[in-house]
């Protein structure tokens, strides 16, 4: 990944650098949403801590074809964490998203003050298929460990 890792020191500073840009970046590139029963849709923003007041404008375009938009005040949102960046405070905050998403590819644009971020959601069932012959011998305690993902 073109780290130097021959000490401590040398593989400090790249890390340190890549997690600051992490932690500037308004929306992760991918996000996967995996379908379950009672659970709200989401994707994780990350907002200047001076801009919690500010709406952001979002738009999301399905798989299908349709869009939808609206409106974040990341304020409101439920805050998972705030971290020092780059001389001021940021705050990574969780947006729900509208239920029922279709499986398929998804691209949420969010547009802040400053600056617009998109993001393509993956949505997708909460576990893999899972063949007749698996699931007959984890039924007899054979391969329980693959049902359960281990």
């Amino acid at each position: 990944m073109g780290f130097d890792l021959g000490s401590n020191d040398t593989a400090r500073d790249p890390l340190q650098a890549r997690v600051e840009a992490e932690r500037q970046r308004t929306l992760a590139p991918i996000t996967v949403l995996r379908r379950s029963l009672g659970v709200t849709p989401s994707v994780v923003v990350t907002v200047r801590e001076a801009l919690l007041s500010h709406v952001s404008d979002w738009r999301l375009a399905l798989v299908g074809g349709a869009i939808l938009a609206g409106t974040l005040l990341p304020d409101s949102a439920a805050r998972l964490n705030r971290h020092p960046v780059a001389g001021s405070t940021v705050v990574r905050a969780r947006m729900p998203l509208p239920k029922g998403l279709n499986d398929g590819y998804h691209k949420l644009t969010i547009a802040t003050a400053h600056k617009e971020a998109a993001a393509t959601l993956v949505g997708t069932l909460l576990a893999a298929f899972l063949p007749d012959w698996v699931a007959r011998a984890s039924v007899r305690g054979h391969c329980a460990h693959v049902r359960h993902g281990c």
